[in-house]
C-alpha cells in the first residue's frame, strides 16, 4: 500500500481505501474485491500491479549497471545503462545530475531487461539514479539504485557506520 500511495497519490489511495470500506463493511471482501475497487478508483487497470505484488513471488529489483561521461569535442557523451535485476516490471524513473548542475530525469516502463540513456551535454555527469524519489519501496535492494563519478569513499563509511 506504501508504494501505491508514493505512485498514485495519497488521494487516489485514500478514495479506494474509503471506497473499499463503505462497498463492503457488512460482507467478507476478498483481496479480488480490493483490487477492482482500487483499479475502479484509479481510473486505470491495476491487474499488472496487483498480480505481482500478491499472486507471485517475483521480487522487484532495478540499478545503474553503468554511468560513463566521457569528453566529446567541446562536451561530454554521458552513457547511462539502467538494469531490472528483478522478475517483477514496474515503471520507473531515472534521474541524471551533471557537474553545472543540470538534471535529465526519463521515465521508463521497465519491461525490458535493461536500456539505455543517452546525453550530449556541455558538462559530465555526476551521478546517475534509478527511482530518486523511492516510489517503489518494494525494491528487494536499494544499494544499487544509484552511481557517481565521484569517489564518495569517506561520506558512505559515515553513513553506512550511522546505520
Amino acid at each position: 500500500l506504501n508504494t501505491m500511495e508514493r505512485w498514485l497519490g495519497w488521494p487516489t489511495l485514500q478514495r479506494t481505501m474509503s471506497t473499499f470500506f463503505t462497498t463492503w463493511k457488512f460482507t467478507p471482501p476478498t483481496p479480488d474485491d480490493f483490487f477492482r475497487t482500487a483499479s475502479e478508483v484509479a481510473g486505470t487497470d491495476l491487474t499488472w500491479y496487483f498480480d505481482q505484488v500478491h499472486r507471485s513471488s517475483n521480487v522487484f529489483d532495478y540499478g545503474v549497471q553503468d554511468l560513463r561521461s566521457v569528453r566529446d569535442g567541446d562536451g561530454y557523451r554521458t552513457t547511462v545503462i539502467v538494469r531490472r535485476y528483478g522478475e517483477a516490471v514496474f515503471p520507473v524513473e531515472v534521474l541524471v545530475t551533471f557537474r553545472n548542475g543540470e538534471r535529465a530525469t526519463e521515465r521508463w516502463d521497465g519491461r525490458e531487461r535493461w536500456t539505455t540513456f543517452t546525453y550530449g551535454r556541455p558538462a559530465q555527469a555526476l551521478s546517475a539514479q534509478v527511482d530518486p524519489n523511492r516510489v517503489l519501496l518494494l525494491d528487494v535492494n536499494a544499494t544499487n539504485n544509484s552511481r557517481t563519478l565521484e569517489p564518495q569513499g569517506r561520506r558512505a563509511g559515515t553513513k553506512w557506520s550511522a546505520k
